[in-house]
């Protein structure tokens, strides 16, 4: 009799949910709607994010014939973050280099960078899991990628920065809605303190380069390069190393694509070299500082997926480490050029390429297969104040 009438309940919440949910989903859609027209305001946003939150707990995520309908709210948002982004010929490069150079224009990313590609992914899966907030750490465009997704999928977002991040960075991340905590002086020590936050069972731990999710998602950018190129594969990948994440996401891209012989040269700057040093030592580097401007590069150490997948493929990966002076002035080379402002840690992705002689160097030009392809990743760390900023920094080194 017990199980009869525990059966019958079961039978009746059952029937109960499949009449409330779509009532429950259209209510939430007229306040959204009335959210949108500025009817309402703010007042709105608590019953859309409970909506939610409990539309995609049990039971209500046991009706897959519900999951069109209620999962998520914003359906059509929720699918990616990033768009496909240009890729574009740079003639005054291509003269330059004496080779077509395309450029894989990720600054014109809605969250400003490259970052929202992975990161994107890897909050979607967390709130398909049914977490309710994000807490990650970054120097700035990681976070403003989590703080973006977060406020999309109505998600709570704590960001941890180290103290090394400028405030104008900060106000970015918290015009979002996210809370940003400064812990630390170099990314590391906010990394930590982040993990420790993130051990709340709601939370889910969104690494700024490190995840395998992560990794999936910057992937796509390669997918989209080899749609582009009508199918050709580029004689030459140029890319800006920090903790390896992009990197990491290109070589997936290769697998998946089947570009397994496509070389990459691996720039970054010296004094955030993690990558570079560790390759020259054939072990894992830790940096004892971050001393470049180029502050969003600033890893102490690579991930070790990454420098373990550069050594296997060690035939296809020329790293490089260049100078801040030099990258500064490919920052304003590119600005003059192209009439796009990015951060040092983009800008040195294609330093090398105003040095003939030292890209010549590092990479035979002259037998490569195909056309450069330059990832210009973004940043939303700079502006003409920064700009000035690192040029009287960096005056002394220019005499």
């Amino acid at each position: 009799i017990s199980s009869s009438i525990s059966s019958s309940c079961s039978s009746l919440l059952d029937l109960l949910i499949v009449l409330s949910t779509p009532i429950f989903f259209c209510v939430s859609s007229l306040v959204k709607v009335a959210m949108m027209l500025g009817l309402l305001g703010g007042r709105g946003s608590w019953f859309v994010r409970v909506a939610s939150r409990c539309m995609r707990s049990q039971p209500f995520s046991a009706w897959p014939c519900l999951a069109a309908t209620v999962h998520p709210l914003q359906q059509h948002s929720y699918r990616q973050f990033h768009i496909h982004s240009p890729l574009v010929e740079s003639e005054v490069l291509t003269e330059l280099v004496g080779r077509r150079v395309l450029l894989k224009l990720d600054i014109v990313q809605p969250s400003g960078s490259f970052k929202i590609r992975g990161i994107g992914h890897t909050c979607k899966k967390a709130f398909q899991e049914g977490k309710t907030r994000l807490v990650s750490s970054s120097g700035g465009n990681a976070g403003n990628a989590v703080a973006y997704a977060g406020k999309k999928l109505g998600m709570d977002v704590t960001v941890i920065v180290p103290s090394s991040t400028s405030p104008d960075v900060v106000k970015k991340i918290q015009s979002l809605g996210a809370n940003v905590e400064v812990h630390g002086s170099v990314w590391d020590e906010a990394d930590k303190y982040a993990r420790e936050l993130a051990e709340s069972p709601e939370c889910a731990y969104v690494h700024p380069f490190g995840q395998e999710t992560t990794w999936e998602g910057h992937a796509t950018l390669v997918e989209e390069i080899k749609e582009d190129m009508k199918g050709e594969k580029p004689g030459l990948v140029c890319v800006s190393v920090g903790g390896g994440g992009l990197l990491l996401g290109i070589f997936r891209g290769f697998d998946r694509v089947g570009w397994h012989d496509v070389p990459v040269l691996a720039v970054e700057t010296i004094g955030a070299d993690s990558l570079h040093q560790s390759i020259q030592q054939s072990q894992l580097v830790t940096l004892d500082d971050i001393t470049s401007i180029a502050k969003t590069l600033g890893a102490k150490t690579v991930a070790k997926d990454v420098f373990e997948e550069c050594v296997s493929r060690q035939d296809r990966v020329h790293s490089v480490a260049v100078s801040d002076l030099d990258c500064l002035k490919a920052l304003i080379y590119f600005a003059d050029k192209h009439r796009m402002l990015v951060e040092p840690s983009c800008a040195a992705c294609f330093t090398p390429l105003l040095d003939i002689e030292t890209l010549k160097a590092t990479v035979d030009i002259d037998s490569l297969k195909g056309d450069i392809v330059v990832v210009v990743c973004g940043g939303m760390g700079v502006d003409r104040a920064a700009i000035a900023s690192w040029e009287k920094e960096l005056s002394f080194l220019d005499n």
